[in-house]
């Protein structure tokens, strides 16, 4: 899926990830959105798993951002999913008073 393709960049350790995020993130239709939200999610896991939380949070908060008030169920499913990576990335890194 073209959302979610990973590419390595010039340099062999690091990970990029060229994602054309911004090209569908407004996009009307509600499941292209939610393909969108969910792959921002998947990059913040990413993201965690190379050691670079503060992309990751990144990543999370664009889903809550440009998603919180969309009313669509899968929507609201992927803002709850990165509510949570985000609290538990949050704890992670000892910032206990910005997890909740």
């Amino acid at each position: 899926m073209r959302l979610m393709r990973l590419a390595l960049a010039e340099r062999p350790h690091d990970l990029k990830l060229t994602v054309p995020i911004d090209d569908y993130r407004d996009d009307p239709s509600p499941a292209l959105r939610a393909q969108v939200a969910r792959a921002l999610n998947n990059r913040g896991v990413t993201l965690g798993q190379l050691d670079r939380p503060q992309e990751a949070l990144g990543a999370y908060q664009q889903v809550i951002d440009d998603y919180r008030d969309d009313p669509g169920p899968a929507l609201r499913a992927q803002v709850a999913r990165a509510l949570n990576n985000r609290g538990v990335r949050l704890g992670q890194l000892d910032r206990p008073q910005e997890e909740l």
